[in-house]
């Protein structure tokens, strides 16, 4: 009987989550020798350091701080906030966001969990989920008994928060609301109770004058953004920017250990390698929501150009994954990047910033203070900063990234190699056309035998190009310096 019912609830959980994905069998290919050609005179725009933002749930984030992150993601834990009708205890969440502008970032706050007293009425009627909630629903992720409570809790804690000597100005409906595992009430009534949230933002911007910014969904895919950018169009309600999340494993979860919100037979069920995961489906996600979003725009007569975030990102959810600490993840971590900034991505957010267990976990960080790969290569696109340039012969189809920025005479390469299996060494030829004549390059590398940029070495020239092995999932950056005089010219207008 128990095995039955572990079969049902694995099939049933698949069914959710899978969505009857057919996952094909991935090959081993075994790429020729790359060309890599840069273009130092002509720049495609600037480089975007707003997708180095991180989220951040415990640990010291002062670590985090040579980073200097654009934007991190915080929880509100509005069930604790607001324990009781009139009563609000927000000491943790301001302090939360006091320590973020302490590490030079700008707090991005999710307001979720709705307090006790306004979910637990609705919730003694929800329909209990057989796999996610067979007990029965949760009040904290339920819609609101009554309407205008919630949002005089929504304001209370956003004026709160906005006028704090260390304030919050940008806000999030909710966290992941297309998976039961954080919303236990209908679709519906998620739109009711965050155009609510988004009501109350807005009174609180209006009434303070303060640049307050407002969005969502933060679903866990990107299918749920355009649905939820109409509701609240149609709604006239504003909207700054709207977000999701990836990990690349998906439908799989992490595969080195549960994470511990689901049914440990569940996850032994989804637990798993996805052979197909590649950094591309984040550009291929961005340039498909854009092209949505602006299609709903016109279509509905209204200007508006909000952001598009990823604000969790990695390669696996739901279980560990061990290549979050390895040079694997760190190849991963880089063409991911390179994707979403070519993909004209407004920004994004890493999950996770400071690490809480000892193998596996998504910090950048370890529990410990170790700097993992991933930290060093965050280190290396926040150093190569500038303007991007032409790049030509990169092959993300065969998991091989290039990208190239200059700054006055000084032009940055990174590149990385990674495939989820059977990746393969390369051997890469990179010439630099233009002004930028430099006779050596500085390279470090991030592969199985170094974890950090510390160990680098020179390599020359030799007829105009730099040739390097670049080893399976790993990263390599290469730094060179033009001759003085050297001018770059700009293929077209950029920003600032």
């Amino acid at each position: 009987m128990l095995a039955t019912m572990r079969d049902a609830r694995s099939a049933s959980l698949l069914s959710l989550l899978c969505a009857v994905v057919a996952l094909p069998a991935a090959v081993a290919a075994q790429p020729s020798p790359a060309r890599v050609v840069v273009d130092a005179d002509r720049t495609t725009g600037a480089t975007n350091g707003d997708l180095l933002g991180v989220g951040w749930n415990s640990g010291d984030l002062s670590r985090l701080a040579p980073l200097g992150p654009p934007l991190v993601r915080i929880d509100s834990r509005l069930e604790s906030a607001a324990p009781a009708p009139g009563v609000f205890e927000l000491g943790a969440v301001l302090e939360r966001a006091a320590r973020v502008r302490a590490a030079g970032a700008e707090p991005l706050v999710i307001l979720y969990g709705m307090p006790r007293w306004l979910g637990e009425e609705r919730a003694a009627q929800c329909e209990p989920n057989p796999v996610f909630f067979p007990d029965g629903c949760s009040p904290i992720l339920v819609a609101p008994r009554d309407l205008d409570a919630w949002e005089e809790v929504i304001r209370t804690v956003v004026r709160a928060l906005a006028t704090a000597p260390a304030p919050a100005h940008r806000f999030e409906a909710w966290n992941e609301p297309d998976l039961p595992v954080f919303w236990h009430d209908t679709r519906d009534a998620f739109f009711t109770t965050v155009a609510a949230t988004h009501r109350a933002v807005r009174d609180v911007a209006e009434e303070t004058g303060l640049p307050l910014r407002i969005g969502g969904p933060a679903s866990s895919g990107s299918e749920f953004v355009v649905a939820y950018a109409a509701e609240i169009l149609q709604r006239g309600l504003p909207l700054h920017f709207l977000s999701w999340h990836w990990y690349a494993n998906n439908p799989f979860l992490g595969p080195d250990g549960a994470e511990g919100l689901i049914d440990p037979v569940l996850y032994e069920a989804l637990a798993g390698v996805n052979p197909n995961a590649t950094p591309a489906v984040y550009g291929e996600q961005a340039r498909r929501v854009r092209s949505e979003v602006e299609l709903l725009l016109r279509e509905a007569g209204v200007e508006l150009d909000p952001d598009l975030l990823i604000d969790e990102w990695n390669l696996s959810a739901g279980g560990l994954d061990r290549r979050h600490d390895s040079h694997e993840g760190a190849a991963f971590v880089a063409g991911t990047l390179i994707e979403m900034e070519r993909a004209g991505l407004d920004g994004a957010a890493y999950y996770r910033s400071i690490g809480d267990r000892e193998a596996g976990d998504w910090g950048l960080i370890a529990p410990d203070g170790t700097r993992k790969p991933t930290w060093w290569v965050f280190r290396a696109f926040e150093r190569a900063s500038g303007s991007l340039l032409d790049v030509r012969g990169d092959d993300p189809g065969s998991g091989f990234w290039a990208r190239a920025s200059r700054r006055g005479r000084r032009v940055d390469v990174l590149l990385a190699s990674f495939r989820a299996v059977g990746g393969s060494d390369r051997r890469v030829t990179l010439e630099v056309e233009g002004d930028c004549a430099a006779e050596s390059a500085l390279v470090g590398r991030i592969d199985a035998t170094s974890a950090d940029w510390g160990r680098r070495q020179v390599v020359r020239a030799a007829d105009g190009a730099f040739s390097l092995d670049l080893a399976a999932q790993s990263v390599a950056w290469l730094q060179l310096a033009c001759p003085r005089g050297a001018a770059v010219r700009s293929s077209r207008c950029l920003p600032g």
